[in-house]
């Protein structure tokens, strides 16, 4: 960030001598204090003597009136706050000072804490296409199932085999083979399982 230089255009009215608010362009008057140039029909004026600071800084008084149709040129530094979207917002906030910010270039996505909204793509052993689907079935053991799991799967996975009542782990077997190996072979006639996973 940093302060930008700006120019600000007025066309006066017969007798004006406050200048604020927005500009011939529609540009907003904002500028930091200290940082100001004020020209009347291009002759450049003096700060004390032919104009007046206002301490809202949004505000150009003139020790005499202007004539209509005189041209009042006001440069100014503003302070640059906006991201990298190449948008500049001057602030010159006092306080007690009430105010409103609209932002129309800038578009702020609603965050979402629904994870029911937050939508996935499937992998291995989860099917489901929202977050909260995934969740449900992962908290519900959907790595059981009928049938290997073959997509996602890495060396060391864990999978019970619904078919056999077998916990198995994915494994090399061989040079280069990765298979599902029984970890625990289950007994269907009782309760009572053998680790036997082969060596590691």
């Amino acid at each position: 960030m940093g302060d930008v230089l700006n120019t600000f255009r007025f066309n006066a009215t017969a007798g004006q001598t406050v200048f604020n608010g927005n500009d011939a362009n529609g540009a907003l008057l904002v500028y930091i204090a200290d940082a100001v140039e004020v020209y009347l029909n291009g002759i450049i004026l003096i700060e004390g003597s032919d104009y007046t600071v206002g301490t809202d800084l949004r505000t150009i008084t003139l020790t005499e009136a202007a004539l209509n149709g005189d041209q009042v040129t006001i440069v100014a530094y503003q302070r640059q706050v906006a991201g990298d979207f190449g948008d500049t917002v001057a602030l010159s906030i006092s306080e007690g000072d009430q105010f409103t910010v609209d932002i129309n270039n800038f578009a702020v996505p609603t965050p979402s804490n629904d994870a029911a909204t937050v939508t996935i793509t499937p992998t291995g052993m989860v099917t489901a296409t929202t977050l909260q689907g995934a969740i449900e079935q992962l908290a519900a053991n959907q790595f059981k199932s009928n049938s290997a799991p073959t997509v996602g799967v890495d060396e060391g996975d864990t999978w019970y085999d619904l078919d056999d009542n077998q916990m198995k782990v994915y494994r090399e077997t061989s040079t280069g083979v990765f298979n599902w190996v029984p970890l625990i072979i289950g007994d269907i006639s009782g309760d009572s399982d053998t680790l036997d996973a082969g060596s590691f």
